[in-house]
């Protein structure tokens, strides 16, 4: 049985270089099938000028909120989620940048910058 420490997932919520659309959930990191992992380290960090609302869950069958939805990062502020998930196949992390009815939302894209680390062991 194997343990590692590794970063699960890193990149940008809304990212104009790749599918990640502004305002509609999609998948960060998904476990993968045999393993299960302690996600020790959520950090969301705004490069943006302004506050930049987003959402994160955990998506188990129903969606969890990891922190309230919508929850506005100020300026330059970073987010950091210091409990520990443990999860198995199958569990995931979702994500979106933006909220409903905000008419500033495609000015999201390429704000929240994010980084998902822990230890993944084999089942």
């Amino acid at each position: 049985m194997s343990v590692r420490f590794r970063v699960f997932a890193s990149g940008r919520l809304g990212d104009s270089a790749t599918p990640r659309p502004i305002n509609v959930l999609y998948e960060l990191y998904r476990v993968p099938d045999d393993k299960a992992v302690v996600i020790n380290a959520m950090r969301f960090v705004n490069t943006h000028t302004a506050a930049v609302p987003f959402t994160v869950v955990l998506r188990i069958g129903l969606d969890r909120p990891v922190f309230p939805p919508d929850v506005t990062l100020g300026t330059g502020l970073m987010l950091m989620e210091e409990e520990e998930l443990t999860l198995t196949e199958g569990y995931a992390i979702w994500a979106k940048v933006g909220k409903d009815g905000d008419p500033n939302n495609a000015t999201y894209a390429d704000k929240i910058d994010f980084v998902i680390g822990g230890i993944e062991r084999d089942l």
